[in-house]
């Protein structure tokens, strides 16, 4: 590890700002460049900073003391605490402040929490943030001993495929799951829609006697049921809320958008199907890409 990263890390680690850091030692400029390596400071900047950090120069300086094992250990314990806590965020952020890389006594805590916030990254349409932390957690997932249920490479690359195809969701369709994930809400959705095209609609209404969709997904496929009977009011009425509404899953909202924009022209109401247009662009508009 560099000097300027273990000086930020160790920064991090006490809950130090640049400027608290810096105060009378060095600018928080200076320190700035310091801490990305852009700039060396002199053995008297080294020994002050390092006095305040708790550590000696000579652990600032050696390349092969990556952590002192106390603030390893605290680090740990503040991982442990979080992920305890259900605070996945912050325990991803105690990972990245220690500067700590998943390895097999930590992997599944940390392909857990990456996953976690990353679908909720996915879920508010921040797809870049999704794609780099689902591959964070798919590039850890074979480092650990015993896997997280809740993770598994094919959730994550399904996951990966809605993004790609934001724009175009029917697309996915062909690729739906043969088999239904009941863990995992964006495939088991995808499978039954995928059913419902196919014909299958036994298979669907199960499904939704069982309840096994949470509610959104659970209600763009009744109205899709709806749509069958030619309940097209009934149909648009429960599927605005759904295109509406900012905690659904932004992919979902998409669907509902498109759905409701379809059922307006079949009605001729070509205000509410501009209206739902509109819905979707502005959605797509909002994805972090």
């Amino acid at each position: 590890m560099s000097l300027g990263s273990k000086i930020k890390n160790l920064r991090r680690m006490r809950d130090m700002t640049q400027s608290t850091l810096a105060d009378g030692i060095v600018t928080h400029g200076m320190l700035s460049r310091i801490e990305h390596d852009d700039a060396t400071p002199s053995l008297e900047t080294l020994c002050a900073l390092a006095g305040r950090l708790e550590v000696s120069p000579g652990f600032l300086l050696d390349p092969a003391d990556d952590l002192l094992p106390a603030v390893r250990a605290r680090a740990d314990k503040q991982i442990a605490d979080h992920f305890a806590a259900g605070a996945y965020a912050d325990c991803l952020a105690a990972f990245d402040a220690a500067g700590i890389t998943p390895d097999a006594d930590n992997a599944a805590v940390y392909t857990r929490c990456a996953f976690d916030v990353g679908m909720q990254a996915f879920d508010r349409g921040d797809l870049a943030t999704a794609r780099r932390l689902l591959t964070a957690a798919k590039e850890a997932l074979p480092l650990a001993p015993v896997p997280p249920a809740e993770v598994t490479a094919t959730r994550i690359d399904f996951a990966l495929l809605l993004a790609d195809h934001i724009d175009d969701l029917p697309a996915v369709l062909p690729f739906a799951p043969g088999k239904p994930d009941f863990g995992f809400q964006p495939s088991l959705f995808i499978y039954t829609l995928a059913q419902f095209e196919n014909k299958a609609l036994d298979t669907v209404r199960a499904i939704l006697l069982l309840e096994l969709l949470d509610a959104p997904y659970a209600a763009y496929i009744d109205a899709k049921l709806k749509l069958l009977d030619y309940k097209f009011i009934d149909a648009i009425l429960a599927l605005r809320p759904i295109a509406a509404a900012k905690e659904v899953p932004c992919f979902l909202a998409l669907l509902a958008a498109a759905a409701v924009e379809d059922c307006c022209k079949t009605c001729e109401d070509y205000k509410g199907a501009y209206e739902s247009r509109e819905r979707r662009e502005a959605i797509l508009a909002s994805v972090v890409r």
